[in-house]
């Protein structure tokens, strides 16, 4: 089984966690609080490669919600709970995002029908109006329709 690490970017060699953790007290420049690395050298969640992979799995939770006294460490259940919230919470903020995103999208095509109905509309009532007053000047001046067609079909809007 791999062994977990850090990969140093400069000469690409795997430096073990436990050699992370030895690192305690150390001046490294970014303080010397290295709890988290020892925790996770000395409580692999994995477990070790001898045994099932329940077996190191089952130990890692083991070590990780109870105490060495076997009394519950309530600090890391909390931690657990509250990951596990944060997981729910993105769950739920991306469906509520993907119906809002629907939404948005059934309100802009409706809106976008309607503006098109409007724009049809008065279209028609420009190209009715356009007509009637050539028909108008039409009849005025020469007694019968027909006079001011060409006028009018350059005129008229199309879609």
């Amino acid at each position: 089984m791999a062994e977990l690490g850090y990969i140093d970017e400069s000469t690409g060699e795997i430096i073990p966690v436990k050699a992370l953790a030895n690192l305690a007290g150390t001046n490294t420049g970014m303080g010397s609080d290295f709890s988290a690395f020892n925790q996770l050298a000395n409580n692999n969640p994995l477990g070790s490669s001898v045994g099932s992979w329940w077996d190191g799995f089952s130990g890692g939770l083991k070590n990780t919600f109870l105490n060495s006294d076997g009394s519950w460490n309530l600090q890391n259940i909390g931690a657990g709970i509250q990951g596990l919230g944060s997981l729910a919470g993105a769950f739920g903020n991306l469906y509520m995002g993907n119906k809002a995103l629907k939404f948005a999208k059934d309100q802009f095509n409706f809106q976008k029908d309607l503006a098109n109905t409007n724009l049809n509309n008065s279209i028609k009532s420009y190209n009715t109006k356009l007509g009637d007053i050539a028909n108008t000047r039409s009849v005025m001046e020469t007694g019968s329709t027909g006079k001011y067609d060409n006028w009018y079909n350059d005129n008229k809007l199309t879609r």
